[in-house]
């Protein structure tokens, strides 16, 4: 009998934690870039970053960009 209170306690942990990964993954995103916030009218970016991942390890590990307020 506790082997079974233990299994359904752990099944409803596990399933708690899919639901809570789902809700943090967000909603899918559109592939049209033209109601993308983060596009602008030229179309080509201003600035390419590469980053690579080598041993767990991003190369650069940080990336900083200052916010730009566009008018409606």
């Amino acid at each position: 009998m506790l082997k079974r209170k233990l299994a359904v306690a752990i099944g409803l942990g596990l399933a708690a934690v899919v639901v809570a990964a789902s809700a943090a993954c967000g909603g899918a995103q559109s592939a049209d870039p033209e109601g993308d916030e983060a596009s602008h009218a030229g179309g080509e970016p201003d600035v390419v970053i590469d980053v690579s991942l080598k041993n767990l390890r991003f190369t650069p590990d940080a990336v900083e960009v200052r916010q730009v307020r566009r008018s409606r």
